[in-house]
C-alpha cells in the first residue's frame, strides 16, 4: 500500500472500503491533472513570452519613440516570470534577444538591461553550459 492510500484510509477509517478506493482514486487523478496544469502553464508562459519577442522582432519598423516604453515594462515583466529550465532551444532564444538589442538600441529609453538579464538566464538555466562552459546551441 502506498503513502497517500494510507494517509486516505486512515482519514476515513469509518468508512466502506469501497468508498476509500473512490476517495483514492479521485486523489489520484487530482493529482495528476494539478500536475499537467502546473506544467502546461509554464511552458505555456515561456511560449507567450517567446511570441511576444518574435513580435517585437518583425513589427520594427513599426515601433515609435512612444511604444519603447510599453516593450521595456513586457520584457521586464516576462523576465521574471519565464522558467528558464523549461527552455529547448536556448539558440533560437539567444539569437532572437541579440536581434531586439540590435534593432532597439538606438532608442534612448530601450532598457537594454532586461534583455541582457534574460540572455544570462537562458544560457546559464540550460544545464549543458552550465556543466561544461561550451554554448553547444552555437554548433547547430
Amino acid at each position: 500500500m502506498n503513502k497517500i492510500q494510507f494517509l486516505v484510509c486512515n482519514i476515513s477509517s469509518k468508512l466502506s472500503a469501497d468508498i476509500n478506493e473512490l476517495i483514492f482514486k479521485n486523489v489520484q487523478e487530482s493529482a495528476a491533472e494539478s500536475i499537467q496544469r502546473k506544467y502546461y502553464y509554464r511552458v505555456r508562459l515561456n511560449l507567450d513570452a517567446f511570441l511576444f519577442l518574435r513580435k517585437i522582432k518583425q513589427c520594427k519598423y513599426l515601433i515609435t519613440p512612444a511604444s519603447v516604453s510599453y516593450i521595456n515594462n513586457i520584457i521586464r515583466f516576462y523576465s521574471t516570470r519565464i522558467k528558464y529550465t523549461f527552455i529547448q532551444e536556448p539558440g533560437i532564444w539567444l539569437d532572437m534577444l541579440q536581434d531586439v538589442i540590435d534593432w532597439y538600441r538606438h532608442y534612448i529609453s530601450f532598457n537594454i538591461n532586461n534583455v541582457y538579464y534574460i540572455i544570462n538566464n537562458v544560457k546559464n538555466s540550460n544545464i549543458i553550459y552550465a556543466q561544461t562552459g561550451i554554448d553547444w546551441w552555437e554548433n547547430f
